[in-house]
């Protein structure tokens, strides 16, 4: 019996009990749908963040003190000896001081975190305003208490107000808004625009803090590798302690958040994965039972001279058949819903042509395995007793 004939019996069969057929689809349709959604929305996620990053800048080195006390302290004054030490390579720098608190604007009140920085730091992330005008050094200088807010506190916090020149409190502090900015790339990655930022000095009041922990550095061009181990010597001459300080470029951090986000997809991917193969083990029942109701057709096929490699075929047929049924299915559902998912969270999801292709002959691998168990016990089956099996 050739291949078309073994294809159309195998048809015949499954339109012949279309419930079943749909029931035996469904694990393998949850499973590839379970897959395209997860690793298209970690992948359109991984996207957003490594497009953060490069916007956040590839020059640029940060560095933290962990566990700051009064023999841990990297000063002000430290990082401005740095700077002057290495003119040819680093171009600007900025504390950080970072925070979460409460800002009030009349009876409105709204969470958000802090950034306290100096008037370089509007340099180094390329801040775009909408309203009013950047943090000066002077407002740095005097501890003014002068705020920048997000774009999108404007239509929440003024209920789209002109908020230049208004008041507001932070912690129950009163700052003077200066200026509105567009959601920048940190604000995205802190958790969207919900940030006001402020002079440095002034934060660290607010939050009554002695020592800063962190300041970023934007390198020239090209400098990032030399910034990174001039710092890291210069932190070490300092501390004598390599545990005391971290010191990381802006290509490691990416580096690491791609691995981060590569290990998750692979995770996700894994455990829907597991619904496939729970899908194939109901095909191979349906499959088994199916070969016990027909078990008198198979005699009768074998008695007027079908082959044992023609029931093995068909039989094998059917199972692959329902399990690439359910795969596309699966996939068209999964696309659709993972897009939909990403748009209710604000991304772009990314379905690559390699895991739809994944997702296909995966469950079609998951149709041969589970289905070549009853196809070979069909086959097998002597004729005689198949005959008089009722």
């Amino acid at each position: 019996m050739s291949f078309v004939q073994c294809f159309k019996m195998a048809w015949k069969s499954i339109g012949s009990s279309k419930s079943r057929t749909a029931l035996t689809m469904l694990g393998i349709i949850i499973g590839v749908c379970a897959v395209i959604i997860l690793v298209g929305v970690v992948q359109g996620t991984t996207n957003m963040v490594m497009d953060n990053f490069r916007e956040m800048g590839t020059n640029l080195v940060q560095v933290s003190v962990t566990n700051p006390s009064a023999t841990r302290k990297l000063t002000v004054e430290d990082m401005e000896d740095f700077m002057a030490d290495n003119t040819d390579y680093c171009e600007l720098y900025t504390p950080i001081v970072t925070g979460r608190g409460t800002v009030k604007y009349q009876t409105t009140n709204q969470p958000i975190s802090v950034y306290g920085i100096n008037e370089d730091y509007i340099a180094i992330q390329n801040m775009e305003f909408t309203e009013g005008r950047g943090m000066s050094g002077l407002d740095v200088e005097r501890n003014m208490r002068v705020a920048m807010v997000e774009e999108g506190m404007v239509e929440d916090l003024f209920e789209g107000a002109d908020p230049i020149g208004k008041d507001i409190r932070i912690n129950g502090e009163v700052f003077q808004v200066i200026g509105v900015v567009k959601s920048s790339a940190a604000a995205s990655l802190m958790g969207g625009g919900d940030m006001v930022y402020i002079p440095y000095t002034t934060a660290m009041k607010v939050f009554k803090i002695d020592n800063i922990t962190s300041y970023a550095i934007q390198t020239f061009d090209d400098m990032q590798d030399i910034v990174t181990r001039n710092l890291q010597l210069a932190m070490y001459q300092k501390f004598r302690d390599e545990d005391a300080y971290m010191v990381i470029s802006s290509e490691e951090m990416l580096d690491m958040v791609n691995t981060m986000m590569g290990t998750m997809t692979n995770v996700l991917a894994g455990v829907a994965a597991i619904s496939l193969l729970v899908g194939g083990i109901g095909i191979m029942n349906i499959m088994l039972v199916s070969v016990t109701e027909r078990t008198r057709e198979i005699g009768i096929r074998k008695a007027i001279g079908a082959k044992r490699r023609s029931i093995l075929s068909q039989f094998l047929i059917e199972s692959v058949v329902v399990s690439c049924m359910g795969g596309i299915i699966g996939i068209i559902l999964g696309i659709v819903l993972a897009n939909v998912l990403a748009n209710a969270m604000g991304l772009t999801a990314s379905v690559s042509t390699g895991i739809i292709l994944f997702s296909f002959f995966f469950s079609m691998g998951v149709g041969i395995f589970f289905g070549l168990y009853p196809a070979n016990k069909a086959s097998k089956l002597n004729p005689i007793e198949a005959l008089r099996h009722e």
